[in-house]
């Protein structure tokens, strides 16, 4: 699932459970995953960060992890304790 298509599927289904009456919810980011062997075996040797992993992978679950925080800090807005 891309990017672009994750956050919102993330979104829309942790309201409808909010909207249920939900007290607590918890909502796991994407941890990077540009050391995993597979990655750097798959990626280009030229797309490494500076402790050698692969450097779009990381920055794709960096700007994934982003988005999401904002929509939770949306969501304490709207959803407070």
């Amino acid at each position: 699932m891309s990017l672009a298509l994750c956050v919102p599927f993330l979104v829309l289904n942790s309201q409808a459970i909010l909207n249920k009456g939900v007290k607590y919810l918890v909502v796991q980011g994407l941890p990077p995953t540009g050391c995993l062997t597979l990655t750097m075996y798959l990626a280009a040797e030229n797309d490494r960060d500076t402790l050698g992993c692969v450097a779009s992978s990381n920055k794709q679950s960096y700007a994934h992890n982003t988005i999401l925080q904002a929509k939770l800090n949306d969501f304490r807005k709207k959803f407070p304790k």
